[in-house]
């Protein structure tokens, strides 16, 4: 390869990298905002609801999360193979 060609696929790289990483971080930024909407939601209404609906509510965050953690987990594998 010349070293044009050289540049233009270390260009690709870069420009790559910082989509994916500006994409993780919006990511992040989303469920987080998500996650801290919810719990703040919960303490302000927890007296106000019923032991079933909390309970509903702790059974369907932990199935949030989980779900989240797994999808990390699958997206961090599938990434590594792909490059």
């Amino acid at each position: 390869m010349d070293n044009t060609t050289e540049q233009i696929v270390e260009d690709q790289k870069q420009m790559l990298s910082t989509v994916y990483d500006r994409t993780n971080a919006y990511n992040t930024i989303i469920f987080l905002v998500g996650y801290t909407g919810f719990f703040s939601l919960w303490v302000l209404v927890k007296d106000e609801i019923s032991t079933k609906q909390m309970l509903w509510s702790a059974i369907f965050i932990c199935i949030s999360l989980l779900s989240l953690v797994f999808f990390e987990v699958y997206k961090m594998s599938y990434s590594a193979w792909m490059i």
